[in-house]
């Protein structure tokens, strides 16, 4: 049930508006991108991030929480 003392809006009718996005080109070289990405090798290094707490964000290992 609608409640009459809200605003109320009128649906639009009119023609679809036309798509706005990237060109056929843009896309493709961003899928380009995207792919040469996905295919490089997986670092055979560890991040010197892994294993190690963040600071200010606890150990979530740790029982006090």
């Amino acid at each position: 049930m609608a409640n009459s003392k809200l605003p109320q809006r009128g649906p639009f009718i009119g023609p679809p508006a036309n798509r706005v996005g990237a060109t056929a080109d843009v896309v493709e070289r961003f899928a380009e991108a995207v792919r040469e990405w996905a295919d490089q090798p997986v670092p055979t290094e560890l991040s010197r991030c892994r294993g190690a707490a963040s600071p200010g964000v606890g150990d979530p290992a740790s029982e006090d929480v």
